[in-house]
């Protein structure tokens, strides 16, 4: 089954309401779609050369 990124949200939301960690979300791709911590976008990270994968966590 393949949720949408506002399901994913609200699911992310109630959860973290209720263990009071942060909570990802991630697709069948491995990429996080919701998350409780901000995170940079692999896609604004892509170099200019080549296929960069980095995201910043705020832990």
């Amino acid at each position: 089954m393949i949720i949408t990124t506002a399901l994913a949200n609200e699911i992310v939301a109630r959860a973290m309401a209720i263990i009071h960690h942060n909570v990802n979300v991630i697709d069948h791709h491995g990429q996080i779609i919701a998350s409780g911590e901000r995170h940079v976008s692999a896609n604004s990270m892509k170099s200019p050369g080549g296929n960069t994968h980095r995201e910043t966590h705020l832990y």
